[in-house]
């Protein structure tokens, strides 16, 4: 999709805005500003003050979604919002599913599918939940991976 023209700063800035708003990865925001992500990617590798307000927005997007967790704990009481609060916010050991001592726990990856399972089973059950979870997992931002290998 390349347009031929410059990436200039009002390029930057709503990419930017996607990026904190929307969530959007590098390459959905990109190709909404009307960009390749390789061109985006390029402007990123090569200018470090873009890079960290990338950073920045990706933060303000993951913030929001830690809020709405935060929220479904505390006010909402669901289980699955306590349970991935704690475990992810607590100081390190401090709340650790006694279930994943055995089978990886503590950092091993090999906890993590049955963690993400149960807890999405719990969610997807209980249709009060169910849709606030699929809306909320639409909102969440993929993390910024480096693809060029893929695009060389």
């Amino acid at each position: 999709m390349p347009t031929g023209r410059p990436f200039t700063d009002d390029d930057r800035e709503q990419f930017l805005e996607l990026v904190a708003a929307k969530g959007m990865s590098i390459p959905t925001a990109a190709m909404a500003i009307g960009f390749t992500p390789t061109t985006v990617k390029r402007h990123l590798k090569d200018e470090p003050e873009f890079r960290e307000a990338l950073s920045e927005a990706e933060g303000i997007a993951l913030g929001r979604v830690e809020d709405v967790v935060y929220e479904e704990a505390t006010k909402h009481h669901q289980a699955w919002a306590v349970k991935m609060w704690l475990t992810n916010r607590a100081e390190r050991g401090r709340w650790v599913d006694e279930r994943d001592r055995g089978s990886g726990g503590g950092g091993n990856p090999m906890g993590s599918p049955a963690l993400i399972v149960g807890a999405m089973r719990e969610v997807l059950t209980d249709g009060t939940t169910r849709d606030f979870a699929v809306a909320a997992v639409m909102e969440v931002p993929l993390p910024a991976i480096e693809v060029a290998s893929r695009e060389a």
